[in-house]
Parts: structure tokens; C-alpha cells; sequence
């Protein structure tokens, strides 16, 4: 007969040997012997952890708390079960009794912060949590829960800083660098984000969340066949999560693999017929034939009907099957769908707004006419990049695709170049960005370096010119002229309501500049603000110029590009107009699908289908700039 003794001891070889269902057997026995064994007992409830038996060590947990009620570590384990197991209330009810008897404990603390998190009572969370980095401040887990709830109550600098901790405390602890890249993330810290999901993966190759949260990063930085490789190594770990699924649809989409892409959206469907990124990505496939088009209508019709709540999501349909409309000439519909859209993803608009009119302001307070007429002296920097500018859905994409087949052109697309030096700029003596004009030519000369080097690294070429197209830069205009006194800009020209039409109907990443673009009368004043500044630039600044129409280059596509080219002082390339065939490569502005289809000049005045829907007072406020370059707006 086998003494409790010699059956824990057993049990405990059996264990160390890996024949765990032997040991359990052996530990039952033992515990049918003598039921106050603790020390069995406890062996038997982690090894049922250890298994997945949940329930039945949940039982036994309830038995050792009830044997010792004064023992916090016997009913802590008992709440860590619980919580595990999603017992939230009962695991509440557990970590209560071990404060009790030990009213700071810490684990017992992170254990109710986790708890009321998993109920959804953040606010519960972080007053736990609060305490339970008061009682233990080198726990990594009480931070990292105590984030959790800052990050639940929109508390996200905090959250930064408070899982900046949990790493510190804890280096080796994934889920800490799977949160704080998550969170970097979401607050435009990409270049960080990627470097602690990195880490995360580093630390334990099998966390599915660093795989695919790095896959996220990983597209934002458009880095797309680095993100797919991410997003196949989550799905691996996990080929049930429809969200992985949706987004390697979401990014084959965007890369104009379509068939591929709605593959991965219909598997995504199969799994979660009510996942809603993989739907929209479907009628983004779809509504690329005209044969499937009706297809996405239905597809969204209904999704639409479902749904009819506000959401952002809600308003990504609305904008898509807008423009599916509107290809089918239903005036009415699509502008109805557009405005309900845009209003739905109008979450942060004013403050976003006022954000971006505080920058464009600056700009025209600090360039003044008095002070571009004293502009200084062209100091022979010899780099010549290009600049792409304009106005949003002016045709810079076009131009993008055209030029990426000259091989003597490394063309960039919506980078944070720009952003990057403003920020340096912040950090120097003096006041932005008129402090560009006083910066020591040694602090300039860095500036320029840097700029350069980030851009070789986007570019992922050491040689030919770079080409930045980022259409609002001409905000920025003197910035970038007094960093490279020979760059050339492009100025990409469309019908001012052409363009704005077509911005109002696209489902633009939010930001301070494209929250103008959800609204006609935003739209109009944005449009009339940049160019009037623009034209002041023109006037007072040595730049060189070349103007291109969107209406000419798909009239003509040739002539104009061997115009363009000749601008730059490049031989022509017969691959300039082989855009299709770079249909591969992603864009990372909405006019992507646009690359896999032929010139088309179905968008040339398009707004007049719609100059009924369009206030009288907004034609006439964008009259003298449409005039200006040559458009007409008269009926």
C-alpha cells in the first residue's frame, strides 16, 4: 500500500519524468488515503493547471482555501484559476478573502485589477492597480495591468509611461513589449513599436498577439511583405483567427493581389461571417470588374443594414459603396452615402482641424511676403530631390506609379520625412519654422544628412533622385526649399471640385490635414487657404516649377510624362508608361486599386453630376482658384 509520503514522492518522479497522467492517478489516491494531505493536494490542483483540467482544479483549490483560510497564497492561487478560467466575479470574491488577511497584498491587488478589467470596470482596475504598484513597485504584472485599465479610460500617455515600467520590471515579459508596441502604435510611434514587437517575438516565438500586432506595424510602415510574413507566422499559431485572416486579405488588397486577397477575405468570412474588415476588403476585390461590381453593392447593402449603428467602421462602408454608386452613375445615393459616411467617421474632426489650421498657420505667419523677400542666398547644396505637391486626389498618385518606372527615379509615398525634420526643427533655438532661415550651416548641413539617409533607407536604393510625393507639403514649401535650394517641385493640378469631391469619398487614415476632408465647406476652405499660400511662395521664392494637369495626363499620358521627365533632366524610359505592369507594389493612399487599371478619364468633371448637391456659396468661394489655373466652374 502506498503511504501519502511515498505516494507525493512518486507522484513528483512521475512528474519530472513527464508520465503526468500516471502522477495524477497517483496523487488521487494518495488524496483518497488522506484528504488533509495539503502538499498532495497542491501538486494535484498545478498539475490539473498544468493539463487544462480546469474545472477539477479549480475544485481542489476551493478545498485547500477552505482547509487553510488564513493561507493568502493558497486562496490567491485559487483566484489566479478563476481569472484564468474568465471566473472574473468568483476570482473577485477569492482575492477579496486574501485582503482580508493581508489588506496590500500585491498579487492579490494585480489579481482584482485583472479582475475588474475582465468585467469591464476599468475604473475598478485602476484603483487596484493603483495600490498594487504602491505595495510592490518592481511587479512588471501590476504595471502592465494597471496600463490595461489607463489604456481602457483613454488615459494613453499614462498608459506609455506606465507600461515603459512594466518592461523595465519585467524584460523578459512579452505580453509588457506586446502592449507598449500596440500603444506606440496607435500614437504614431511606429519606428518604436516595431522595435518592442520585435522583442516580444524575440522572447517567445509562439505569442500569436506579437506576431500579428507586428504585422499591423509592419503595414503602417509599408513594409507589406515583411507584414504578410508576420501575419502567416500568427496565423500558423492560431489558423482559426478570423482577424489574421482579414488582415493578409486587407494587405494582398493593397499590394493588388485581388485574387489572392479576397481568398484570405472569404476564409476570414467563413470563420466570422460577421468580421468586418474582411467584408469590406471582399467588395474592395470585387468591385474592381465591372462583372463583380454588383456583387460588392449587395454585399455592402447588406452589411449596411445590419449595422445601421454610427461606427467608423459604418462609415468606411458608407464611402465605399459610394463610389460604387457613383461608378454607376447613382448620383443621389452615393452623395447621400458619402455625407453619412463622412459624418460617422468624424470622431475627432474639430479638434483635428483646429490642430492642422494652428500648423498651416504658422507657415503663413512666419513666411510673410516681407520675409521670403529677404529669403538668403542659395548656399550650392548639391542634392536636387523632387517634391510632389498639391492638393489631395489631384492625381499624385498617377504621377507616382508613371514616374516609379524611370530607373533613375526613387519615388517615396507618403513618408513622415517632412514630419521628422519639423520635429527637429521644434527642439531648435528659436521660433518654428522660421528657425529654418537662422540654423547654423553645420546644424543645416545635419539636417539635410539626415533627411537623406532616412530616405535612402525608405527607398531601399542607394542611388537615383529621390521623389517625395506627399500632396500637402506644399505647405511646407519653404522648409523644404531651404533644405535643398535645387529641389524641383511638381505641382499636381486637378479641377479644385473634382478634387475635393473625389477626397470627400475616400476613406482617408484619420489625421489633423484629412479631417478637413469630411466635409464640403472644410474641403473648400483648406483648398483655398493652401493654394493662396502656395501662390505666395510662387512669387517670392527661386523654386523650379513644373506644373502638371490631371485632365492632360489622361488625355495624353506620354505627351505630358516626356514633358515631366524633361523637367528633370533625365533621359526617357518606355517603362514610364508600364504603370500596370507594377500593379504588385503597395500604395499606401486609397487610390491604390487604381494602379492595376488603365488611365481612364471617367473622373474628368465629375463634379458637375453633383453641382445640384453642391452649395451655391462653395463653387463661388472656389471660383478665383479654379479660374486661376485655368478651370471653369460655370454651369
Amino acid at each position: 500500500m502506498t503511504t501519502p509520503s511515498n505516494g507525493l514522492r512518486e507522484a513528483q518522479t512521475l512528474i519530472r519524468n513527464g508520465s503526468l497522467k500516471t502522477a495524477r492517478t497517483t496523487l488521487e489516491k494518495t488524496l483518497a488515503q488522506s484528504p488533509d494531505d495539503t502538499s498532495a493536494r497542491q501538486l494535484l490542483a498545478d498539475l490539473l493547471v498544468r493539463t487544462g483540467a480546469m474545472p477539477e482544479a479549480i475544485g481542489h483549490y476551493r478545498v485547500l482555501a477552505a482547509q487553510h483560510p488564513e493561507d493568502a497564497g493558497l486562496r490567491g492561487n485559487l483566484g489566479n484559476v478563476l481569472l484564468f478560467t474568465g471566473a472574473f466575479g468568483e476570482a473577485v470574491d477569492a482575492y477579496t478573502e486574501v485582503l482580508a488577511h493581508a489588506p496590500e497584498h500585491p498579487l492579490a491587488l494585480d489579481g482584482l485589477a485583472a479582475a475588474h478589467l475582465g468585467m469591464g470596470d476599468p475604473q475598478s482596475a485602476l484603483a487596484f492597480g493603483e495600490r498594487a504598484v504602491k505595495a510592490s513597485p518592481t511587479l512588471a504584472s501590476a504595471h502592465y495591468n494597471l496600463a490595461r485599465a489607463q489604456i481602457a479610460l483613454g488615459r494613453t500617455a499614462e498608459a506609455e509611461a506606465t507600461l515603459r515600467r512594466a518592461v523595465a520590471c519585467g524584460p523578459g515579459f512579452a505580453d509588457a513589449h506586446v502592449n507598449l508596441g500596440a500603444l506606440l502604435l496607435a500614437r504614431g510611434q511606429d519606428a518604436e513599436a516595431e522595435a518592442r514587437l520585435r522583442e516580444a517575438v524575440r522572447i517567445n516565438p509562439r505569442h500569436e498577439g506579437a506576431h500579428y500586432n507586428l504585422g499591423n506595424v509592419l503595414r503602417r510602415r509599408q513594409k507589406y511583405d515583411a507584414a504578410l510574413g508576420a501575419y502567416s507566422a500568427a496565423l500558423e499559431l492560431n489558423p482559426a483567427a478570423a482577424r489574421t485572416h482579414a488582415q493578409i486579405a486587407a494587405v494582398l488588397e493593397q499590394i493588388n493581389r485581388s485574387d489572392e486577397a479576397r481568398a484570405s477575405a472569404e476564409s476570414a468570412l467563413t470563420l466570422d461571417p460577421g468580421q468586418t474588415s474582411a467584408t469590406l476588403t471582399l467588395a474592395r476585390t470585387l468591385r474592381r470588374s465591372p462583372d463583380t461590381a454588383p456583387r460588392a453593392v449587395e454585399l455592402l447593402r447588406g452589411w449596411i443594414s445590419n449595422h445601421p449603428e454610427p461606427s467608423a467602421d459604418g462609415g468606411s462602408a458608407r464611402l465605399l459603396l459610394a463610389s460604387l454608386l457613383d461608378a454607376a452613375g447613382e448620383t443621389d445615393q452615393a452623395w447621400s452615402l458619402m455625407t453619412d459616411g463622412n459624418t460617422m467617421l468624424d470622431l475627432n474632426g474639430e479638434r483635428d482641424r483646429e490642430t492642422y489650421r494652428a500648423y498651416v498657420s504658422a507657415y503663413e505667419q512666419a513666411f510673410s511676403e516681407e520675409r521670403l523677400a529677404e529669403w538668403p542666398d542659395d548656399d550650392d547644396y548639391p542634392e536636387a530631390p523632387v517634391f510632389i505637391v498639391g492638393f489631395p486626389r489631384s492625381g499624385t498618385t498617377l504621377l507616382d506609379s508613371l514616374l516609379r518606372g524611370h530607373p533613375a527615379l526613387a519615388v517615396l509615398e507618403e513618408t513622415d520625412l517632412k514630419h521628422a525634420t519639423e520635429r527637429r526643427l521644434w527642439d531648435q533655438p528659436g521660433e518654428f519654422p522660421t528657425n529654418v532661415l537662422s540654423l547654423e550651416s553645420s546644424e543645416l548641413d545635419k539636417l539635410r544628412r539626415d533627411w537623406l539617409v532616412r530616405a535612402r533607407e525608405l527607398a531601399g536604393r542607394r542611388d537615383g533622385i529621390i521623389v517625395d510625393k506627399l500632396p500637402l507639403n506644399l505647405v511646407a514649401v519653404p522648409l523644404l526649399a531651404r533644405l535643398f535650394p535645387r529641389a524641383r517641385f511638381v505641382l499636381a493640378l486637378r479641377h479644385p471640385m473634382d478634387a475635393i469631391l473625389s477626397a470627400l469619398m475616400q476613406d482617408f487614415a484619420p489625421n489633423p490635414a484629412m479631417a478637413h476632408l469630411r466635409d464640403l465647406d472644410t474641403a473648400v476652405a483648406l483648398y483655398v487657404q493652401v493654394f493662396k499660400l502656395w501662390e505666395r511662395y510662387r512669387r517670392r521664392l527661386p523654386l523650379q516649377v513644373h506644373a502638371v494637369r490631371y485632365e492632360d495626363v489622361v488625355a495624353d499620358a506620354e505627351r505630358e510624362m516626356r514633358a515631366l521627365i524633361a523637367f528633370l533632366d533625365l533621359e526617357w524610359d518606355d517603362q514610364v508608361l508600364a504603370h500596370r505592369d507594377r500593379k504588385g507594389r503597395g500604395i499606401a493612399t486609397p487610390s491604390y486599386h487604381q494602379v492595376a487599371q488603365p488611365i481612364y478619364d471617367t473622373a474628368v468633371e465629375r463634379w458637375r453630376r453633383y453641382r445640384d448637391h453642391i452649395a451655391a456659396e462653395a463653387i463661388e468661394r472656389i471660383a478665383p482658384v479654379a479660374q486661376a489655373y485655368g478651370y471653369s466652374v460655370e454651369p
